[in-house]
């Protein structure tokens, strides 16, 4: 499923107390790197979304790759992450 011009979400894997998405970036239109989590964050982190689950013990893993399969990047999220 095409999120935007440039990422793909490629997929989604639970596993106990984690919720895994995977997606693909078009590397020649954007870039995910660290300056990145801030806005991954207060997605993931929103009550809305994810936060209410978080905040009982949840993580959300987001791995991020080029479009032929090289990690760009990943980002654990956690509790500690949505309270700063």
């Amino acid at each position: 499923m095409k999120i935007n011009e440039f990422t793909v979400f490629q997929s989604l894997e639970a596993s106990g107390d984690t919720l895994r998405y995977g997606y693909r970036v078009d590397e020649t239109l954007a870039t995910v790197n660290t300056s990145s989590k801030g806005a991954i964050v207060a997605e993931i982190c929103a009550p809305e979304f994810l936060g209410d689950l978080i905040a009982r013990g949840g993580k959300v893993i987001e791995t991020y790759r080029t479009m032929d399969g090289r990690i760009m990047a990943e980002f654990v999220i956690t509790a500690m992450d949505c309270t700063t």
